[in-house]
């Protein structure tokens, strides 16, 4: 019996060529992570997710599953009604936000207004951070996001950047 591969996170980065329809493929490793994320999804019917374009200064597309958008949601529910965070963060993943269904092949339709606000025409560069990918226009990132240069500035030739993780709290030893 084979055993079945389990998508934990996205990783990776990869660019993706857009046709004149606006459909662009999906990494195939992230298409993985997204059916996991959709507790709907079962092999034959079409995965879902969401697309947070966010306010106009957002030059990328935040993607995220159903399982991380429900657990982004609950999260704003624990914050008064009618504070200014709820209606910011309410607005940013509600109303500037579309729900996006994965094609049978793999491919998503970008709205127009998606590409529009960020300029795709023929490529978007799909950018994994665990949870979540973003999709940049290639050029974007690499003028805002690409170099590491600024981020490790401050710090020696020899620096570990595995010294920035925290480290994680003790597991209970209480037997399960």
């Amino acid at each position: 019996m084979r055993r079945k591969t389990v998508a934990r996170g996205f990783r990776g980065s990869e660019t993706q060529t857009i046709d004149a329809k606006g459909r662009v493929s999906i990494p195939p490793r992230f298409r993985r992570v997204i059916e996991a994320g959709d507790p709907d999804w079962e092999t034959g019917k079409r995965a879902n997710m969401v697309i947070v374009f966010g306010p106009p200064t957002q030059n990328y597309l935040k993607c995220y599953t159903i399982k991380e958008i429900e657990r982004i949601e609950e999260r704003i529910k624990l914050l008064p009604n009618g504070s200014k965070q709820r209606r910011a963060l309410e607005k940013i993943y509600h109303a500037l936000a579309d729900d996006i269904e994965v094609m049978e092949d793999g491919r998503i339709l970008l709205p127009v207004k998606l590409r529009t606000k960020l300029g795709l025409t023929k490529q978007a560069l799909f950018v994994a951070a665990s949870d979540q990918f973003m999709i940049y226009k290639p050029e974007t990132y690499e003028e805002v996001e690409g170099g590491f240069e600024d981020i490790f500035a401050d710090e020696d030739d020899d620096f570990d950047y595995e010294s920035w993780l925290p480290e994680l709290p003790a597991k209970s030893e209480t037997p399960e």
